[in-house]
């Protein structure tokens, strides 16, 4: 959940940092863009983080026999 957090986090703020300097769009219409990007790609997200999040904290069997 925190992974998911922070990479959302980071995505949204770079998203609409995007939006409305370099293409010049409104704020509200910005934030309008990042909700349907958002709920196109929460699922892909998710997985995403969760992947990330078990990399992270799960050793596998290599690195048990490693260690």
């Amino acid at each position: 959940m925190f992974v998911s957090y922070i990479v959302s986090g980071f995505f949204s703020i770079g998203f609409v940092m995007i939006l409305h300097w370099v293409f010049g769009l409104s704020i509200d219409l910005s934030f309008i863009f990042l909700i349907g990007i958002a709920a196109i790609f929460y699922v892909f997200l998710f997985r995403m983080s969760r992947s990330v999040w078990l990399g992270l904290m799960v050793k596998s069997k290599e690195d048990k026999e490693q260690a």
